[in-house]
């Protein structure tokens, strides 16, 4: 807007244009100025907002933007609560097991030397050595409490199970449709760059050189400005969600959890 300021300028101190231009351009310029203004005010809001939820002041520099879409396979034993559900799995399996062994009979066999030396006070009733032999039965009686505790111990391990069989599910449903929403991005992105943006580009110039000889009007080239902006303006949404969409989907996948240490 400001090139176009300086050709308005030109052209109206050479008596072919018209002073309306440029107080329509100085008008769009100082509209853009209060956009930022805006714009400033509410990243000071949310980064307010960000610091008072993690209680610590924070900032924010600028972004790298990589736009390759890296394979991202998924390794869900990678999430912290997919290990916690499989630590809880592996606790119940160990829980059925000590239920079992807990039922079996026992059979132990004990045996014990008294060596006695003379003293003023006899060890015994006799006051001599003695070998003693002990034989231990452990059979297990209440079986009612024993079969409880063991359909307690199974019916953890197939709630863990499932719970963990259901995240299993649920995480491929997400991570699938994550991918295809990334994928679809990355392909508008594409597009953009190849066919939008050049045209964009290529129709701003060309309205340039017309403005500057006199064969379109200041509206026809502002026009074409706008068109170009918006171009932009679509092309830093698109990566600013397809930022955002790899970062969601290494969260989903579990790589994200892996590169997090304590």
């Amino acid at each position: 807007l400001m090139r176009f300021e300086s050709l308005a300028i030109t052209r109206y101190e050479t008596g072919v244009g018209t002073q309306q231009s440029i107080w329509k351009l100085q008008l769009e310029l100082s509209n853009l100025d209060q956009h930022q203004i805006e714009m400033e005010r509410m990243r000071e809001m949310r980064v307010a907002i960000i610091e008072r939820i993690v209680q610590h002041p924070i900032r924010i520099g600028p972004t790298k933007t990589d736009l390759k879409l890296s394979p991202v396979e998924a390794a869900f034993s990678l999430r912290g609560d997919i290990r916690g559900l499989t630590l809880a799995s592996e606790v119940a399996a160990v829980g059925q097991k000590l239920e079992t062994i807990n039922r079996r009979p026992d059979l132990g066999v004990s045996m014990a030397w008294f060596s006695i030396k003379e003293s003023s006070i006899p060890a015994s009733s006799d006051g001599r050595d003695a070998l003693a032999l002990g034989v231990k039965v452990t059979l297990p009686l209440g079986r009612s409490g024993d079969q409880a505790r063991r359909k307690q111990a199974e019916l953890n391990g197939e709630a863990v199970a499932e719970q963990l069989k259901s995240t299993h599910a649920t995480l491929r449903i997400l991570f699938s449709d994550q991918k295809e929403r990334l994928v679809g991005d990355m392909s508008q992105l594409n597009h953009l760059d190849r066919e939008l943006l050049p045209a964009a580009e290529s129709l701003l110039e060309s309205s340039i050189a017309s403005y500057s000889n006199g064969k379109v009007t200041f509206l026809d080239l502002l026009d074409a400005e706008r068109m170009h902006f918006q171009i932009l303006k679509n092309r830093i949404d698109l990566t600013s969600r397809i930022n955002a969409g790899t970062l969601m989907l290494n969260r989903i996948s579990g790589h994200l959890d892996s590169q997090i240490t304590f």
